[in-house]
């Protein structure tokens, strides 16, 4: 029996018009390279070739990755709308259009994330999106290739101002404006971003901790802290001799960054205030009692990059005591990777990232209205709670994790107080009750819940409700703005 036959298609006429809606940003893209000296790249999304074909002209460029799988994928749309067989018959015609450049290019019939996986150093100078597919497809692309370009490269695209795709813009912005980067709009629909160093702010805290201060400040410096990186101490008011301390750090690391305050200020206005002086747009708040193992901060930095996260947390957290080996006793707080939520906040004493020592944006931080200040030693727990309240994405990172010291005079054991602590976290909680279930909300109006609720989270969680199941609260939702300032009233009369 003969085969039938496939039907043949213009393939001519669809690759003009396609080619003749992309010329301008291709254009615009090509003056760009040209301007900033870029010599090799990668094209998501190569199609019928022409933007390949336009780059290589120019014999600036050196070497060209071309990424297509030139095969239909479910509910995603490809540049000319062809179908599977259009698309077989696409792919050797592309080849021979782009064969005279020889060595110089190189067509990888594969999906952008198994490519990627290919070059996981910064090996080129550029990395160009051009596909028609959604919001997630654009940042899962961002994520994969990111490693990959050197610092100095860019990052760019096209149909960045596209009404018909407004998935492009969101995506680009949401990825590089929360590490503080600008997207640039050369004009006719075309995108870039100049890729800068990752670098870190370490930051600690340090009130009265002559016996640990040492230990936390030397581990951030020993193969964790990278150029660019920095690490800003503040002494808030020490009565002991953390301030000798840190001059013997100086003399070791004098790039550190001392700030002193004459009287304690309390570790969330000091964690504010440090953040506010940082050099850098991420952050690392690291406790002065409390010590990273080496290594440990590149997989975290890696992980918010992959993740689209705004900040990380390690999945676990190891104990030990003075005296001890760092993580010689047992594994505590293994939490299964992905986001932390709301509702773990509301179901958990120990949700992650309440214990601190987390990475963050300086966008995350300022949308989640800083550390709260005048709550002891509920600052970290509260910080999280803001973040995962605020529409931040705060990633739990599978790999790493850090030295939790105990058994000695914590912040937390010299701050905590049963019914103050309680209501304190319940002053935290408070601006976020709308999303809790009515039953919960009536049990924390109740006196004498105020000074336990908090404590017994383990036995009596919270239900998160409102936002998380789409629909609106059905008692209390009708009255809200009062029920509030009754909460007000209670918390401040508790206190």
């Amino acid at each position: 029996m003969n085969k039938p036959s496939i039907p043949s298609i213009d393939l001519v006429s669809i690759q003009q018009s396609h080619e003749n809606d992309n010329r301008l940003s291709s254009a615009q893209f090509l003056r760009l390279v040209k301007a900033r000296g870029l010599s090799s790249g990668v094209v998501i999304g190569v199609g019928f070739g022409g933007h390949c074909e336009n780059l290589l002209e120019y014999r600036g460029i050196d070497t060209l990755v071309g990424v297509d799988p030139y095969q239909a994928q479910t509910n995603l749309a490809t540049a000319s709308g062809l179908n599977a067989s259009q698309l077989e018959q696409l792919y050797p015609r592309v080849l021979d259009r782009l064969a005279r450049f020889g060595r110089r290019f190189e067509l990888m019939r594969s999906t952008s994330n198994v490519a990627s996986m290919r070059f996981n150093t910064p090996t080129f100078d550029f990395v160009y999106i051009d596909h028609q597919q959604g919001y997630e497809a654009v940042i899962a692309d961002l994520a994969s290739w990111f490693d990959s370009v050197r610092v100095g490269g860019i990052f760019a695209g096209k149909d960045y101002d596209n009404p018909e795709r407004p998935c492009m813009q969101q995506a680009v912005d949401g990825f590089f404006q929360r590490l503080g980067w600008d997207v640039h709009h050369a004009g006719d629909g075309m995108w870039w971003v100049h890729k800068k160093a990752l670098a870190i702010s370490y930051i600690i805290p340090a009130y009265n901790a002559e016996h640990t201060l040492w230990q936390s400040a030397t581990s951030a410096f020993v193969d964790n802290m990278v150029e660019g990186d920095e690490l800003i101490i503040i002494d808030d008011g020490s009565t002991d001799a953390t301030g000798d301390v840190i001059e013997g750090l100086l003399e070791n690391y004098p790039c550190i960054r001392v700030i002193r305050h004459a009287e304690n200020q309390g570790a969330g206005a000091v964690r504010n205030f440090a953040i506010e002086l940082a050099s850098n747009n991420l952050i690392f708040m690291l406790d002065a009692d409390n010590v990273l193992p080496a290594d440990t901060i590149e997989p975290l930095r890696e992980y918010l990059m992959r993740r689209n996260a705004d900040a990380a947390c390690f999945a676990q957290i190891r104990l030990f005591r003075d005296g001890d080996e760092p993580g010689q006793t047992a594994w505590v707080h293994h939490y299964p990777p992905g986001n932390a939520s709301f509702e773990q906040y509301c179901t958990m004493q120990d949700p992650p990232g309440a214990a601190g020592n987390l990475l963050f944006t300086r966008d995350a931080w300022r949308r989640a209205g800083g550390y709260p200040e005048h709550v002891g030693a509920l600052d970290s727990w509260g910080f999280g709670l803001r973040l995962v309240a605020t529409g931040s994405h705060l990633a739990v990172c599978p790999e790493g994790f850090y030295d939790h010291r105990v058994g000695h005079e914590s912040y937390w054991q010299r701050e905590h107080r049963p019914g103050k602590t309680d209501r304190l976290a319940l002053s935290l909680l408070r601006p976020y009750f709308g999303r809790l279930s009515t039953s919960s909300q009536i049990y924390l109006l109740q006196g004498e819940n105020q000074d336990r609720w908090f404590s017994e989270l383990a036995e009596r969680p919270l239900r998160v409700e409102g936002e998380s199941r789409g629909r609106l609260l059905p008692t209390l939702s009708q009255n809200i703005h009062a029920l509030g300032q009754r909460i007000a009233r209670l918390v401040t009369r508790a206190a």
